[in-house]
């Protein structure tokens, strides 16, 4: 999804990725709530794994899983920011599922 850069995964890309969207072609748009929630998906995946990991490991610090953890957390909330953004008219789950995801990550 990075290299694609259909969606942003940080909150300084939001806004790049807001005014690129002009440019995606209508198959692109007409297919990007379906893109926004597999990336959800994917990010609400990878947070369940690492909440269900052991304790932190030597081999796994603490504090490493923190970050990773705050790093899917802060990739969701660009999600989230970058739907609420575009000029396109969502399904209206779409958004809440993707809210919905975002909140069970806090």
């Amino acid at each position: 999804m990075e290299r694609l850069k259909l969606v942003p995964l940080s909150q300084e890309s939001v806004e790049e990725r807001v005014a690129a969207f002009r440019n995606f072609s209508d198959e692109i748009r007409h297919n990007l709530s379906e893109v926004l929630l597999a990336t959800m998906n994917i990010l609400f995946t990878q947070y369940k794994r690492l909440k269900g990991t052991s304790p932190a490991t030597p081999a796994r610090p603490q504090r490493a899983m923190e970050d990773r953890d705050s790093q899917l957390r802060s990739q969701a909330r660009a999600l989230i920011t970058f739907a609420g953004m575009i000029p396109y008219r969502m399904a209206g789950d779409t958004n809440a599922r993707l809210v919905q995801m975002e909140v069970l990550m806090n």
